[in-house]
């Protein structure tokens, strides 16, 4: 994102409002913010979260907790998912699936009802696997950012969302599965691909 796009314009805790919650989101110290902050108003959360949540974060939502995901659901779900799509270097999965998604939470791991679907036209004009996922960030931010601007600034309509069918579900990619020989896979697949993609284009 740094080689794309340069130095953000404003820090991690700008705003004097920033409240850090801490590695485990689902800790006492959220469970304390989230008393205090949110109570029974049952606003919109937007996150941007690594970890599964528990229940309790969707009951406070009132079911409105939204994520912006670094890949096309249902089709690439869980951690470094696009990664390791590359990493498989099967062409029309890697081709569906990047992009990114705004969804709700459910209790499941990005299973969730979608609200938006992006899919990045020609995925391979980076030079590594590593750039597109920087843009992928960057334009997900951009285009969550909008989509919650929509969202807040229009109360007489709200957009619908779609549950997609388990059968189109893709595997749920883990942390713990993305080692450093996945992570050269990911690497060599996607310049593979791009390879492929270049001389047949």
């Amino acid at each position: 994102m740094l080689r794309l796009f340069g130095l953000p314009k404003y820090s991690i805790n700008h705003s004097p409002n920033t409240f850090f919650l801490g590695k485990d989101i689902n800790g006492e110290a959220a469970q304390d913010w989230v008393k205090e902050h949110i109570g029974e108003s049952q606003p919109y959360l937007f996150s941007h979260l690594g970890q599964v949540v528990k229940p309790w974060w969707i009951e406070a939502a009132g079911g409105q907790l939204f994520n912006v995901h670094s890949a096309v659901l249902p089709y690439a779900r869980g951690i470094y998912s696009i990664e390791n799509v590359a990493a498989s270097q099967y062409l029309d999965l890697f081709l569906q699936s990047a992009g990114m998604t705004i969804h709700l939470i459910d209790e499941g791991v990005d299973t969730g009802p979608i609200m938006r679907a992006y899919r990045i036209c020609d995925p391979f004009r980076f030079d590594s696997i590593w750039a597109l996922k920087g843009y992928t960030y960057y334009k997900s931010y951009e285009l969550y950012l909008d989509f919650a601007k929509r969202l807040l600034s229009d109360w007489e309509v709200i957009p619908l969302p779609v549950k997609s069918h388990p059968s189109f579900w893709g595997p749920n990619y883990k942390y713990k599965d993305f080692t450093e020989t996945q992570k050269r896979r990911a690497e060599e697949g996607y310049l593979a691909m791009k390879a492929l993609q270049t001389s047949s284009g």
